[in-house]
């Protein structure tokens, strides 16, 4: 057999890491507005999440100092954007 290329190599799913400031705020957003259920944590206090919905994955990472910005870290596919906006945006 020859080297292996790239070509070679099957993709799977890409999880994203997503740092936020607050983990416990971040997994009550991600679980109760958009459905995400919990299916791994780390630390003590809590300071790593995995999330799962359907083929979507999101990794969460506690950082305390964490500055947002408006830099994409994930694009997520749905296959109703306007019901995800329905539940997702704020009351008016």
């Amino acid at each position: 057999m020859g080297n292996p290329s790239v070509a070679d190599i099957k993709y799977g799913r890409v999880a994203p890491g997503i740092c936020v400031r607050d983990i416990q705020a971040a997994h009550a957003f991600y679980s109760g507005v958009l459905g995400f259920r919990k299916v791994f944590e780390n630390g003590t206090p809590v300071g790593f999440m995995v999330l799962k919905k359907d083929g979507a994955e999101i990794h969460l990472s506690q950082k305390r100092d964490h500055q947002p910005s408006t830099v994409n870290v994930a694009h997520m596919f749905v296959d109703d954007v306007a019901a995800l906006y329905a539940v997702a945006r704020p009351p008016v």
